[in-house]
């Protein structure tokens, strides 16, 4: 029947605790509005050495610590996230290699948001009965601090950064799961930087080109006039207002 058996968990949480109070200062909202209507108290945030990666492998850790399994064992590694740090390498592939997988088993990243690790859970055991192997190695881990815009009180204040692991064993069980989607018409939570950039770009356009040579004030340095500098400057300055540049470089 290939069913699923819980043999051991983990969790990571990282190092920046947020109050309501400390988020009250930055938005319209009080300790007494959030807890009274989520009964959110505090929640974690990434610290700037911290990501979703690094919470995974240290979930991960602990649960196969717990599991007292060792590497070899794992048939393979599924991660859960919409907030990898990096494009490529997945967070499952970071995990592998933290953990000294065997490099012959699977590692891949699912994307499905809140209910990632009821995919993620899904999609191991079927690697699992189409490859085979006994168990699976899945982690939902999340750093919603680096995406969302923390100026909206309708969303800094629910959202937080953790990791969570679990070990499974494929036996000889039931196994029921039912899974779907749904997109409503709604602004997205989190927006990636590409997207905010097209929006800089559109309010204020692409920077203008200027060939080498002369104009009108006489031969230019680099075929740049310094009025043309000037407006490149401040296009970028605009896109550092709106766009984390320390964050998100990678992307422009």
């Amino acid at each position: 029947m290939n069913g699923l058996q819980l043999i051991a968990t983990g969790g990571a949480l990282p190092g920046r605790t947020v109050t309501n109070e400390e988020l009250s200062r930055t938005v319209d909202t009080s300790d007494e509005w959030i807890a009274t209507r989520t009964g959110i108290r505090a929640r974690h945030w990434c610290t700037e050495k911290e990501s979703a990666a690094t919470l995974a492998i240290a979930a991960a850790k602990q649960a196969l610590e717990r599991s007292g399994l060792s590497p070899q064992d794992i048939a393979c590694c599924v991660c859960a996230t919409l907030s990898a740090p990096d494009a490529t390498p997945s967070v499952a592939c970071q995990v592998q290699r933290a953990l000294s997988l065997p490099e012959n088993r699977p590692a891949l990243d699912v994307n499905a948001a809140c209910s990632g690790f009821i995919y993620g859970t899904a999609v191991a055991r079927g690697l699992m009965a189409t490859l085979g192997g006994r168990y699976a190695l899945v982690v939902g881990c999340e750093a919603l601090s680096r995406l969302m815009d923390q100026t909206d009180r309708s969303t800094c204040v629910l959202f937080g950064d953790g990791a969570g692991a679990a070990i499974f064993e494929l036996c000889d069980a039931p196994f029921a799961i039912t899974l779907g989607a749904r997109q409503p018409h709604h602004r997205p939570l989190c927006e990636s930087a590409p997207r905010r950039r097209r929006k800089v770009l559109q309010e204020h356009g692409p920077p203008r080109q200027h060939q080498r040579g002369q104009h009108s004030g006489g031969p230019q340095r680099d075929g740049r006039s310094r009025s043309a500098q000037g407006r490149a400057e401040g296009i970028l300055h605009r896109l550092r207002r709106r766009i984390d540049l320390g964050r998100d470089a990678g992307y422009l």
